[in-house]
């Protein structure tokens, strides 16, 4: 990208001079930065989204061990009633 600029005089003296950025280039920098800016939120959001599953995933495992270990028990209770039973 190749910056415009425009040098003005701002005294009587021709020696002083300021230079000023091009407005165009200022619009696309504004530009620029506001569309990093939804760039970065929606990364955000995403990550977010992200650590929710997760969370969503650990819970689902906890509810699939406390359910095996209930499964185990009632076939620790069904075994031990069929031995009693034999006898």
């Amino acid at each position: 990208m190749s910056y415009q600029f425009t040098t003005i005089s701002t005294s009587p003296n021709s020696y002083i001079a300021c230079t000023i950025n091009n407005i165009n280039l200022i619009i696309i920098l504004n530009k620029e930065k506001k569309d990093w800016t939804k760039k970065y939120y929606k990364i955000i959001w995403e990550l977010e989204t992200i650590a929710d599953i997760q969370l969503q995933i650990q819970n689902i495992v906890k509810l699939a061990d406390a359910t095996n270990n209930q499964l185990a028990n009632i076939k620790t209770v069904l075994l031990q009633t069929g031995e009693t039973y034999r006898m």
